[in-house]
């Protein structure tokens, strides 16, 4: 039997590359009796030697051509796997995504194509529930594919890329977040994007869903004219999110000090705030409002 490894793009230098690499590794370690393909040339054979590995076979258009179903059948495939796409084929073919990001499950066709879904993380799985509940039967929740000592990359594109589409993002983290705060912070973006005409985007980060609902925030986004610039997401990976920031806003005018603004002047991430007392005491790279 012959498994596909989906490594077009592979790269261990950033985050999700490392997920990648740490996942195929130990698939690979698992089924030691089976043949894994890869997509495109990559390093994995040298870090696993129980596995064979090669280059996926050079035919243009392979997933898109009618002699796929040819090409599976003399190779014997038995499943393919990927972080981002799916086959359309006839073929008996077990195909397993992997969601190890938010922005994967906007790619409607690669999850319904599916036929097992692995979900890196309980976040994820419950925002994966809530979008498509008619599907959960496929999921099963991975744990352990990151080892213990995994390298931390300081590099921007893996959260830029991956879920603000490359553009700066502010980001909003707090824990209080209410429909008024949420609602003014989006006409001072509004004003943001008239003023500047800028491409950024805005990460509104729900930590709690006590003072407003994902389905509140959405309602609210609805009618929103730049809802395509505001990205709602949750607290995985936030120290990356929080990095990868231009800056953090806090909505939180109380004389407590933040946790995001503790949060971001670990990561060095400059960040707008309410001018507090609380706030003034606090050393660090600040703007106030």
């Amino acid at each position: 039997m012959v498994i596909i490894l989906d490594t077009e793009g592979f790269s261990a230098a950033t985050y999700q590359g490392h997920l990648e690499q740490s996942l195929f590794v130990k698939l690979a370690l698992a089924l030691p009796h089976d043949h894994f393909v890869c997509t495109s040339a990559t390093d994995i054979q040298h870090l696993a030697p129980n596995i064979s590995a090669v280059e996926f076979p050079a035919q243009k258009g392979l997933f898109h051509q009618k002699k796929t179903v040819k090409w599976l059948q003399q190779q014997n495939v038995s499943a393919f796997i990927s972080f981002k796409r799916m086959l359309k084929t006839t073929h008996p073919l077990k195909q397993v995504l992997i969601i190890a990001g938010e922005e994967q499950l906007h790619n409607e066709k690669a999850v319904r194509l599916a036929t097992a879904i692995g979900i890196v993380s309980t976040g994820l799985n419950q925002l994966f529930n809530e979008k498509y509940p008619d599907l959960r039967s496929k999921t099963i929740l991975l744990s352990g594919i990151m080892e213990p000592g995994a390298p931390v990359y300081k590099t921007a594109d893996d959260t830029r890329e991956t879920i603000a589409s490359g553009r700066e993002y502010f980001i909003l983290a707090d824990f209080n977040l209410t429909q008024d705060k949420l609602t003014s912070l989006l006409k001072g973006f509004s004003a943001f994007k008239r003023m500047l005409h800028s491409s950024w985007k805005f990460m509104v980060v729900l930590r709690s869903e006590e003072m407003i609902s994902r389905a509140s925030v959405e309602q609210l986004l609805s009618n929103y004219k730049y809802r395509e610039d505001i990205v709602v997401t949750n607290d995985d990976l936030l120290p990356e999110k929080l990095r990868d920031a231009y800056a953090l806003v806090s909505m939180d005018s109380s004389e407590r000090l933040p946790v995001p603004v503790i949060e971001a002047w670990q990561v060095s991430t400059p960040a707008i705030v309410q001018e507090t007392r609380s706030v003034r005491a606090f050393s660090g790279i600040w703007w106030f409002i």
